[in-house]
């Protein structure tokens, strides 16, 4: 073992020195340094160049990750939630609740071994007040292995399954306990379909006392336009000694609005991103921090290719013990989508439509003594939409209210009203 790990050492150094020489003899080819929009289109027409330019690179320019040891020792509660109210709570007490969550499976995005979009919805289930998302060896679908997923989206065609979004803004609390080994992955992330992407947690590697977060953003994972800018969290106890991430829970909490992004680990503010700062990264696709997101949670085979095997004194699958949702103190708790705030009659009557985000656990109750309401809502619009409608005899000229009452199953109550100008 100690002649493999010199020999290794050996070739390392080889490697740096060579990389070292590459970089001097490119100054005094160019005579100074270029800016790495120089190095990129160099590497369009040297390849040989290319695996030194990318190593002697600052990190952060391809995504290495920074890393932050906590102590868990010096956390503490938060005091943030104070400038919250929570809008859902879900604790996992019974069967999952088909109205808040969907199982990924056959039908979502592409069921591909060679990929992580293998998952089948045998492997999420609830047990013992928790929400297990399993790791299973598999002889069926073709894959050695298969994962689990919930969401609050689905692809499937004919579900009747209602998509909905988390709005920045907001504060998301989840407790978990995650696998542990090389070969099983999991995550907890915001997700939209093809804008950005924000991790609370990603594993999918050896190290046992250690997870990533991690702010994706961009075009669909297109090259030159999707970025990265990953963080490593290594945690250890009173001792100094690593804290296995499957031996305990955990509490992830993201805090996310127009301007930052912040990660907290059992209360403690771990990492924050400033997005007026994005330029830095270069990325080509402009970033809209007011767009809305989707929430996953999975555990799968970490390797691309479906060939591994995955011991069975490996942790293979991820605990959620629950899933907080809050929404910061005097913002709507449910954004309004679209309004027509000016009706005109014509020949075939008059109306018009208003609409505001769906959220599973809210009781819409609509109030417009001057119209007819209609509900307009279908199952892709993550919306709960009406259509107003009124009579030829009401007066023009003026405005006339249309209130929604929302209750949530958290116990908060929303009023929200509108004028609507008929002309």
């Amino acid at each position: 073992m100690k002649e493999i790990e010199k020999r290794t050492a050996f070739i390392l150094r080889k490697m740096w020195i060579s990389l070292f020489i590459c970089k001097v003899r490119y100054f005094f080819l160019c005579k100074k340094i270029r800016p790495y929009s120089y190095y990129k289109t160099a590497m369009k027409y040297n390849g040989h160049w290319l695996l030194g330019i990318l190593l002697i690179l600052p990190p952060g320019i391809y995504g290495q990750a920074k890393r932050k040891t906590i102590s868990l020792e010096h956390i503490q509660p938060t005091s943030i939630k104070q400038e919250y109210y929570l809008l859902m709570e879900e604790n996992f007490d019974g069967p999952l609740d088909k109205k808040r969550w969907d199982k990924s499976g056959i039908g979502d995005e592409n069921f591909d071994c060679t990929k992580n979009y293998r998952h089948v919805e045998r492997n999420v289930f609830t047990k013992d007040g928790k929400l297990w998302i399993e790791v299973s060896k598999n002889s069926n679908e073709g894959c050695q292995y298969l994962g689990g997923e919930i969401k609050t989206f689905e692809y499937k065609e004919g579900s009747s399954f209602r998509n909905y979004w988390l709005f920045p803004g907001s504060y998301l609390e989840v407790k978990a306990k995650l696998p542990m080994g090389w070969g099983v992955a999991s995550a907890g992330w915001l997700y939209s379909f093809d804008v950005n992407e924000v991790d609370m947690w990603e594993y999918w590697d050896e190290h046992k006392d250690r997870y990533q977060i991690n702010y994706h953003w961009g075009k669909a994972y297109q090259k030159d336009s999707f970025k990265s800018d990953p963080f490593s969290v290594k945690l250890k106890d009173t001792h100094g000694a690593a804290v296995n991430l499957d031996e305990q829970f955990l509490v992830f909490g993201l805090e996310w609005d127009s301007t930052f992004i912040r990660h907290y680990l059992n209360g403690k503010l771990i990492k924050s991103y400033d997005l007026n700062q994005r330029a830095i990264f270069r990325s080509k696709q402009i970033y809209d921090p007011k767009t809305p997101a989707f929430l996953r949670f999975n555990c799968a085979p970490a390797m691309r290719c479906p060939e591994i095997y995955l011991p069975d004194s490996i942790k293979k699958y991820l605990e959620l013990d629950y899933v907080r949702y809050y929404r910061k103190q005097g913002l709507d708790a449910l954004p309004t989508l679209s309004v027509d705030d000016t009706l005109e009659w014509h020949a075939y009557g008059g109306g018009g439509s208003l609409s505001v985000a769906y959220h599973p656990d809210a009781r819409y109750q609509w109030y417009a003594p001057d119209f007819h309401i209609a509900d307009n809502s279908s199952p892709k619009c993550m919306c709960e939409k009406i259509w107003l409608s009124f009579d030829a005899d009401l007066e023009r000229g003026r405005s006339y209210p249309v209130i929604l009452s929302v209750t949530f199953s958290s116990g908060y109550r929303e009023l929200r009203s509108w004028r609507i100008y008929i002309n």
